[in-house]
């Protein structure tokens, strides 16, 4: 039963320029998309709104990627999560 609800992605991604382009790419096919400037923003975000698939950039100020994968992944195990 599909309630109409859009999908959320969260984007976590230092690269204002590449976080515009997924913001962009991703609204035009239908999602709702959460930005986060690095991982520890990224773990906030994920938490409070439970996105249905996160994108994490690797290297990353404050905190990198996979500090915040496994962070995120003890949050939310089955959160889907694409590494760029």
């Amino acid at each position: 039963a599909h309630d109409g609800a859009k999908k959320t992605v969260l984007v976590v991604e230092d690269d204002a320029n590449q976080r515009l382009l997924y913001q962009e790419e991703l609204a035009d096919e239908g999602y709702e998309v959460l930005i986060a400037g690095d991982g520890r923003e990224g773990l906030q975000v994920a938490r409070q709104t439970k996105p249905d698939l996160v994108i994490l950039d690797i290297n990353m100020p404050v905190m990198d990627g996979l500090d915040a994968l496994n962070q995120l992944l003890e949050t939310n195990p089955a959160t889907p999560t694409i590494i760029n």
